[in-house]
């Protein structure tokens, strides 16, 4: 077995050695190389075997054929740590990938101009280099490749002999430019410290003399587009004349230049956002130069403030404007920017929470932005999708107690965007949501009031809200127990006071009741038990509220209130309304301020309502509901008021469109808010079809 073993290790090593030794074509005078028969050309080979000096001819000739050495392959002398010198001829355009990677006896190497290439990691690690010779032919883009002369912490020293070649040459890093070790830059063998650019040179490329510690100064001519970060070290003085295309180069890669001639800095203008509204920003431009023109997008900005106009609210984002040399905008620019943060619209609700209902309002501050609608939803935690409605008020009743909904609200604005010479206008939605939880429930039942023999007025106070209608009393015998059902009737709310009327209970017994609610979803919640006496009467003055729900539409309102019968039976109820009090105070008890003049309006039921017509316009009118009883006295609930509408007699919201009215599809006001009607001033009267009116009501 060990036998085997070593006979394949040794086959093996046959093969690795067979094929190093076809790693080249040919081998003269110590240098390996392979050929090119078609193109009759020869490029230096890996070998480890190079050391000492090396000189490398420009061509080699093979039996009666000749071949120019035009390049030096990758890896041709990697890891020759015993080379010290190299010669490379004016034949070699090309120095390939990690070409003397490693050589860290090599001190100094002169690459001619005819070298036009320098590979990756061409001298990485070359410790030993003290000094190098860039040819003026490797210029522009990636003519040095990355890492070429990475780790040689040896250098000491770049030369050159084209600086406008030089200026050309772009680094991909910094420390691709062997002035990150060297720090000294000579030009034909004189070290540049007071630089002065080549009338010939456009632009400075990216880290050109980065690194470069003996450069004290720059001068620059007029017209140099494009002047790169990290161009030059941090320290370096740099000079140029106000008003030239090159001083926005340099603000363009960072710099604060100094006036040729002078001592003085030359700081770049500045733009800073004074304020913004929802859809603007007022800039105000600082630093400013005459000499210079200043745009926002494709608009000159002509004094030193300007309005951003077409922004998107509730948006940060940064306000940039152009500054150019002035008739040569497509040559010389540089831009300038500050931050911004529009105003929003601030949506948000007001919620009025109970034990069984949720109501929520939205709200919205739309400032200068148009707003084209409001959608808002209440649903179950369970239910994603919500059911959007139009408008800003949403309600739900009959829920169950300690509940929690989600809500949304949403104001709709659009926003137009610009492409180039494209526009795009789309709705974006500024909402407001999150989750509500209805309170727990409240039940507490109260003492009765027995009015007369048999008839019992029984109470509960509670946290339902008054909407409510499945809502009411149980009663039984004292003496029955869960076999007998109990008699039940319903009951009215004001303000979270339940009250129910039991008539002609058996007086002869001792009763007791207990509140009640219903949810909608048939969950019953129930009160404690309380006892009655319906033989133990007094003498009760009668219930009166006034609800604060009213609906205006025009001279038209529609009011509501409560009444409840006291001992005394009631023969009129309704209500009394006045523009405004007059001072004279009417005769019955707990009276507010009702005028003798006010006019009345009758009305039936526990809750009863009323329509109060022919009114005056934009008026603001007082009202309380009240009752008289059969004793003459009249009781009266809190005092209301409303604002009517405005006269909008002789108006029309509808228009005739092929013998056919229309109706109109929404109305708006100036600031983009959905009226119910049409109000004084001038109103935007949306049509099904998209067609939009400006209609003036006076």
């Amino acid at each position: 077995m060990k036998h085997k073993t070593f006979s394949f290790l040794l086959a093996l090593l046959m093969i690795m050695v067979a094929n190093v030794a076809s790693a080249y074509d040919v081998e003269i005078d110590g240098i390996y190389y392979n050929l090119d028969k078609t193109n009759g050309t020869a490029a230096v080979a890996y070998s480890r075997s190079y050391s000492g000096d090396v000189v490398i001819p420009q061509s080699i000739a093979i039996e009666d054929d000749t071949y120019s050495v035009t390049s030096i392959g990758g890896r041709a002398f990697e890891g020759c740590t015993g080379l010290t010198s190299v010669t490379i001829p004016n034949s070699v355009i090309s120095i390939g990938g990690r070409a003397f990677e490693g050589c860290k006896g090599l001190t100094s190497v002169t690459i001619p101009n005819s070298v036009t290439y320098i590979g990756y990691g061409a001298f990485q690690n070359c410790t030993g280099l003290t000094s190098v010779t860039i040819p003026e032919g490797v210029t522009g883009y990636g003519r040095i490749g990355s890492d070429a002369f990475l780790g040689c912490t040896g250098l000491t020293a770049v030369h050159i002999t084209d600086l406008a070649a030089w200026c050309g040459i772009y680094f991909n890093s910094a420390q691709d430019n062997p002035l990150y070790y060297a720090h000294h830059l000579y030009l034909n063998g004189q070290e540049i410290k007071d630089l002065v650019i080549p009338e010939s040179v456009s632009g400075i490329n990216y880290a050109a003399f980065y690194g470069c510690d003996g450069l004290s100064s720059v001068t620059f001519h007029d017209n140099v587009s494009y002047v790169n970060q990290s161009a030059f070290p941090s320290d370096t003085r740099i000079y140029v004349r106000r008003g030239s295309g090159t001083l926005l180069s340099l603000w363009s890669g960072g710099y604060i230049p100094y006036a040729i001639g002078k001592e003085n800095t030359l700081e770049p203008p500045t733009v800073s956002v004074l304020s913004t509204t929802q859809t603007t920003a007022t800039i105000k431009i600082g630093n400013r130069y005459n000499e210079y023109s200043y745009y926002y997008k494709e608009e000159e900005i002509k004094g030193d403030e300007y309005v951003v106009t077409g922004l998107e609210p509730e948006k940060s984002g940064s306000i940039g404007v152009s500054v150019y040399k002035k008739d040569e905008r497509e040559k010389f620019g540089c831009y300038i920017e500050d931050e911004y943060q529009t105003q929003g619209i601030n949506a948000a609700i007001i919620p009025e929470v109970t034990a069984s209902s949720i109501r929520i309002k939205g709200s919205y501050t739309h400032g200068d932005a148009e707003v084209t609608g409001e959608r808002i939803a209440i649903s179950d935690r369970t239910i994603y999708n919500s059911q959007y409605i139009d408008g800003n008020e949403f309600s739900l009743t009959s829920l169950k107690p300690n509940s929690t909904y989600n809500y949304s609200y949403q104001v709709l604005v659009p926003v137009t965007t610009r492409t180039g010479s494209s526009t795009r206008t789309e709705t974006k939605y500024f909402y407001s949501s999150g989750t509500i939880t209805t309170e727990s429930l409240t039940l507490e039942t109260q003492q009765p009031k027995v009015i007369s023999e048999g008839n019992v007025i029984v109470a509960a106070k509670s946290n339902l809200d008054d909407e409510e209608e499945k809502v009411g009393f149980q009663w039984r015998r004292q003496d029955w127990n869960d076999d007998f059902d109990s008699k039940e009737g319903g009951a009215y709310l004001y303000d979270g006071q339940m009250e129910g009327y039991i008539r002609s209970v058996n007086a002869n017994y001792l009763w007791k009741f207990r509140p009640y609610y219903e949810a909608n979803d048939g969950t019953r919640y129930y009160g404690e038990w309380k006892g009655m006496d319906p033989s133990d009467f007094s003498y009760f003055d009668p219930t009166v509220h006034t609800y604060n729900k009213i609906q205006v539409n025009g001279n038209t309102a529609t009011v509501k209130g409560y009444a409840q019968r006291g001992t005394d039976n009631i023969v009129s109820q309704g209500f009394k309304y006045w523009v405004n009090a007059s001072g004279v105070k009417g005769e019955a008890h707990y009276a507010p301020s009702v005028p003798r003049d006010a006019q009345t309006v009758e009305a039936s039921g526990t809750v009863m309502e009323a329509e109060l017509t022919a009114l005056s316009y934009e008026t603001t009118y007082h009202y309380v509901a009240f009752v008289t009883t059969s004793e003459g006295e009249t009781f009266y609930g809190e005092e209301m008021s409303f604002t009517t509408g405005e006269d909008l007699t002789g108006v029309e919201e509808m228009t005739m469109d092929n013998g056919q009215w229309t109706m109109p599809a929404g109305i708006y006001d100036l600031s983009g808010r959905r009226l119910a009607r049409m109000q004084r001033g001038l109103n935007i009267v949306r049509y099904p079809d998209g067609k939009v009116r400006k209609v003036m009501v006076k």
